[in-house]
């Protein structure tokens, strides 16, 4: 199970429309947090420069890398920072945990425990592939053991991402995605997308990874330019080991992969069946608990289990009891 600690605002959003919002980077509360760190032009070395040069990918792009470091360095750097914003607004995040029922996380995130934390099925051995499956898809599916994950309605999608999953020559997890993707879509008898949790890192020392470098992932070579953007995906899933505590589990997706018609507000849609419990918080009032229990049961879902937070009398700890 994966959980996501939310508030009474929010919720009944969330189960009137299967929803989960995605958050770009800029808005959280830590400032540190996916802070994409990129070189400056007064890091880069005499030799550094040189190898830029030699490793441009044409003419064109040789040219523009002198004049950058050898010409007009100060427009340049000014430059630099408009990529830099640019590129804080190219991924969207869902942050959840495997806990539900860390303290510190239901006062931050739950209204100080007013609000709720709702649970998903997130794990290969929870779904139930014996109906309607066929000779490979445990095998497929095997790949994935042990990774967490989510199902999303396709439509919320661009055909291009699809499109690229479901290119089974690919040899990489993306094809495994794309084909998991296929079988959970027969199994649920609709068109799903599967998107991996990942693990958040909480570096021992506390240091920022290596810079990311524009040039070299702009004007050289492709393999440059997966190195590069793979420092991205470090910066997106590292924080300070300050918020250690919260396990924090993430699913990172470009801002140009979903359609903006079927996902306003970065709002994506998820498959109902895998949402199946809702923990009310050591002080969420009645009348909220009545609403969403109503609500629940008013937009179909099934098997939705309720449960509620107490505290212990004889620990800092809460008590998560079916009710």
């Amino acid at each position: 199970m994966i959980y996501k600690y939310t508030t009474y605002k929010w919720l009944p959003d969330i189960i009137y429309t299967n929803s989960l919002h995605f958050s770009c980077p800029l808005d959280f509360n830590d400032p540190f947090d996916s802070f994409i760190r990129m070189k400056k032009i007064e890091d880069y070395t005499k030799d550094d420069i040189e190898k830029l040069i030699n490793e441009a990918e044409d003419e064109n792009k040789k040219k523009k890398l002198i004049d950058v470091f050898y010409i007009n360095q100060i427009n340049e750097q000014k430059l630099l920072e408009e990529r830099k914003k640019e590129v804080d607004k190219i991924f969207l995040v869902l942050s959840l945990s495997e806990l539900k029922d860390n303290i510190l996380m239901w006062s931050h995130y739950a209204e100080l425990h007013k609000g709720f934390c709702i649970g998903f099925k997130s794990n290969i051995d929870d779904i139930d592939i014996s109906k309607d499956s066929e000779p490979n898809d445990k095998e497929i599916l095997s790949k994935l053991k042990g990774k967490n994950f989510l199902l999303f309605e396709e439509e919320c999608f661009k055909s291009q991402l699809i499109n690229h999953l479901n290119n089974e020559s690919l040899n990489t997890e993306y094809a495994d995605i794309g084909i998991a993707s296929k079988i959970f879509s027969r199994l649920f008898n609709k068109k799903l997308l599967s998107q991996n949790l990942e693990n958040i890192d909480y570096p021992k020392y506390n240091t920022i990874s290596d810079a990311f470098d524009y040039f070299r992932c702009n004007y050289t070579n492709d393999n440059n330019k997966q190195t590069e953007l793979g420092k991205i995906g470090n910066f997106l899933k590292t924080k300070s080991n300050l918020w250690g505590y919260e396990e924090e589990k993430r699913i990172i997706i470009a801002y140009s992969d979903i359609s903006k018609n079927k996902c306003p507000n970065n709002n994506i849609k998820f498959e109902k069946s895998l949402l199946k419990e809702i923990i009310f918080g050591v002080r969420t009032p009645e009348v909220h608990k009545l609403c969403i229990r109503s609500l629940v049961e008013k937009m179909g879902y099934e098997n939705v289990e309720f449960y509620q937070a107490e505290r212990k009398d004889d620990k800092y700890e809460l008590d998560i009891k079916k009710i």
